[in-house]
């Protein structure tokens, strides 16, 4: 199958455009699975019909997913725990930390290296360390994982699609527990 992508970095109006774009259409392939209240649809465009996904460039989705928890007027909340600017800083002040002050406080928040660096294994490793962690813990697994799968060259596609779901479920799950 051939499919059609279109990349974004999530600008408003790029989003904008890519929703005129899906809806110059009434033909969808679609994916349901009703038990967990999903439904996709993807718009079929082109001549011979086609799918087009639009989405985020990756680059830009891992610095979005890294920037969420860099917002001091943000708190990102998983079930009783939650997940915030705080917890990267006492990582920070870990003597073995391997994020450095700049990827965490007055960062460039457009710094690819910086969002790789907060969604790594090692900072992952690092948040195991302390239970007051735990909702950290699950966000850098979830989307550090959603991430690598984006972006890895040697991961099959089936294990990109099994992080995504995961991902998509946890919040799913997350979102209705609210």
């Amino acid at each position: 199958m051939s499919v059609i992508s279109v990349g974004s970095d999530g600008a408003a109006t790029e989003v904008s455009a890519l929703l005129l774009l899906q809806n110059t259409t009434k033909q969808f392939l679609c994916f349901n699975k009703l038990d967990a209240d999903i439904v996709i649809q993807v718009p079929l465009l082109c001549q011979p019909l086609r799918p087009v996904v639009a989405v985020q460039d990756p680059k830009h989705a891992c610095n979005t997913a890294a920037n969420q928890l860099l917002s001091g007027a943000q708190c990102i909340s998983i079930g009783w725990f939650h997940a915030n600017i705080s917890h990267l800083a006492q990582i920070l002040d870990e003597p073995d930390s391997l994020l450095y002050t700049g990827e965490v406080l007055n960062c460039d928040q457009q710094d690819n290296g910086r969002a790789y660096q907060t969604l790594n294994s090692n900072t992952l490793e690092e948040s195991l360390q302390s239970p007051q962690h735990t909702s950290l813990t699950i966000y850098l697994f979830l989307f550090g994982k959603l991430t690598n799968a984006w972006l890895s060259m040697t991961m099959n596609h089936l294990e990109q699609i099994q992080s995504a779901w995961t991902t998509i479920f946890f919040m799913h799950v997350a979102q209705q527990a609210q």
